[in-house]
């Protein structure tokens, strides 16, 4: 691998993961969770800001254009949702969409942290020990949100997604994520 495809597959998965997150948003949204809404909105500016890091430093440091960034289409929200109301939801349908939800959050950043590290491989090979560094910021923030996603989705499994857990958090979720994505537009607003 060139380190021009290292750059694009991982720009490419980031991108990816902006969309991801941007689904779970209306997911969530749509079950009334406006806590977990406001965590993956922090985690699609996350994300998105992230992108541009990478971009960025491979425009600084090896003066080009990131070629052929795709997106792949990631369908989390399921087809039969388009045609009911949040009024359909029944507390059976509310269990198994937090369940499949949280599943969702915890394959994608095991995937993610995969794909990370063998990138970072790939970069050590080709002798670009700067850019492996740069990227192990990545692979270390992914294995703490790796880390926060199976532990919130065993305590929820324990629970077996008691509905009354899960919207007595909402609140406190939401509040505390909505810090969150003032921190990050201010962050990234100051930025050169």
């Amino acid at each position: 691998m060139t380190i021009e495809e290292v750059f694009t597959k991982m720009a490419s998965h980031i991108l990816d993961g902006v969309m991801m997150h941007e689904q779970l948003v209306h997911y969530h949204n749509f079950l009334h969770l406006p806590g977990y809404a406001a965590f993956h909105t922090e985690r699609c500016l996350e994300e998105s800001a992230g992108y541009m890091k990478l971009y960025k430093y491979y425009l600084n440091h090896y003066g080009k254009l990131i070629p052929n960034v795709r997106v792949v289409q990631t369908d989390v929200i399921p087809k039969t949702w388009y045609s009911h109301s949040k009024r359909d939801i029944d507390s059976s349908t509310f269990r198994s969409s937090v369940k499949s939800g949280l599943e969702m959050w915890v394959k994608w950043e095991k995937e993610t942290q995969k794909l990370y590290q063998e990138l970072y491989a790939e970069l050590i090979e080709l002798g670009e020990i700067a850019s492996a560094k740069f990227i192990s910021e990545y692979i270390y923030d992914v294995t703490n949100e790796l880390s926060e996603a199976e532990r919130y989705y065993l305590n929820k499994k324990i629970r077996d997604y008691d509905i009354n857990d899960i919207m007595d958090e909402q609140e406190k979720f939401r509040d505390s994520h909505c810090k969150k994505l003032c921190e990050i537009i201010k962050d990234n607003i100051n930025k050169d």
